[in-house]
């Protein structure tokens, strides 16, 4: 009786566990666009750690260019892990300085910025 109740409490276990599923992805998604909100292409965004002391993992200071849309997309899938609770909050840089902002990450989804460029 014992072997049996402990072989269903390790099967139980492990199909709650299994359950879980593939992660979502984690993305950061921002758009920038001009003054007269234009969508600005072409446009080098940063996203970072401003202060190196919060201990971020290595791998989350990335840039990319934004697309004909204005928009730079940044994956973080490799960085979560299941069960993790909050992500980061990351600096965002446009064109070395010429806009910032911030923008906080959400583990599993689409999480959105938009930039206002002055002088781009």
């Amino acid at each position: 009786m014992k072997k049996v109740l402990g072989v269903l409490l390790a099967t139980g276990v492990v199909t709650l566990m299994s359950c879980r599923g593939k992660e979502k992805p984690t993305t950061a998604i921002v758009t920038v666009v001009d003054a007269s909100e234009n969508v600005v292409v072409g446009a080098e965004v940063r996203l970072y750690v401003a202060n190196a002391s919060n201990q971020v993992r290595d791998g989350v200071d990335k840039t990319e260019t934004t697309n004909s849309s204005g928009v730079a997309t940044f994956r973080y899938d490799e960085l979560y892990e299941l069960g993790q609770a909050g992500f980061a909050v990351l600096d965002i840089d446009v064109n070395n300085g010429q806009a910032t902002g911030i923008i906080k990450i959400e583990e599993e989804s689409d999480n959105e910025q938009t930039v206002i460029c002055q002088t781009c």
